[in-house]
């Protein structure tokens, strides 16, 4: 498990019967005989609150509060398997933030660290709730749009660079010296799918029917594209397999 700052453990569960740990003595006593058993560990016996925050850390980035990949994975792997009864369509994309480097160079890694934290607010309050989006590596983000065209999502990608490039950056030490104002942008790649139902006597995974993996390698393929376009843009596969380019900052 990692948590908060960078720090691991490991929890281990200790079971008992909910009326016999109610006062702190009880506790200490039921402690003291898992020590005793097991010298050389360290157990603490966790409330319900607990477990819903310990569920939280092995689930989420500390920093940006995205998911991590592992759970990524899996939601998409949901999102696929309730394919059964219909068509579901799927957008999937990845999202780099451009020159970000910048930030860690010029103000340091905790501005970094900060610019970070506010673009994933941004992001989060853009999306719709059965959007999932994880942090992929470093600046680098992928998010997963259920139900979405490729329209779609770039619709909800337009809106959150509009949302990001509204804001500043810039440290408040820096704004209080007269710097100019810092901007953030990022480019993306969207690529997407449409599930068909399974059908008796049919492979469970057809040919439409992406693993993670390269459903994230479909998209950062064309992210890559967007970059050496000159960034600031979303490249973007549709159904029919058709390559489009739309700059963000062209809009209106």
């Amino acid at each position: 498990l990692e948590l908060a700052g960078g720090a691991k453990g490991k929890i281990v569960l200790i079971p008992t019967a909910s009326a016999s740990c109610d006062t702190p003595e009880q506790q200490q006593t039921i402690l003291q005989r898992w020590r005793t058993d097991h010298p050389g560990h360290e157990f603490r016996i966790l409330h319900t609150r607990d477990f819903k925050r310990v569920k939280y850390l092995s689930e989420r980035d500390s920093l940006t509060g995205f998911y991590l990949r592992p759970v990524l994975a899996r939601r998409l792997e949901q999102f696929l398997g309730s394919g059964g009864r219909g068509e579901l369509r799927l957008a999937v994309s990845m999202m780099d933030l451009d020159f970000f480097k910048r930030f860690n160079d010029r103000y340091g890694h905790d501005v970094g660290d900060s610019v970070l934290r506010r673009f994933s607010q941004a992001v989060q309050a853009t999306l719709r709730g059965s959007d999932v989006v994880g942090r992929y590596g470093g600046e680098e983000f992928a998010a997963i749009f259920p139900g979405a065209s490729a329209e779609d999502a770039l619709s909800i990608l337009r809106r959150i660079f509009e949302r990001v490039m509204d804001m500043d950056f810039l440290p408040p030490l820096s704004r209080e010296a007269g710097s100019a104002p810092e901007r953030l942008s990022f480019s993306a790649g969207v690529a997407t799918y449409l599930i068909k139902p399974l059908k008796p006597g049919v492979s469970p995974r057809p040919a439409r029917r992406p693993s993670f993996e390269e459903a994230m390698k479909a998209a950062d393929d064309l992210l890559l594209r967007a970059k050496r376009a000159g960034r600031r843009r979303c490249v973007f596969r549709d159904l029919s397999g058709a390559v489009r380019e739309y700059r963000f900052d062209a809009a209106g």
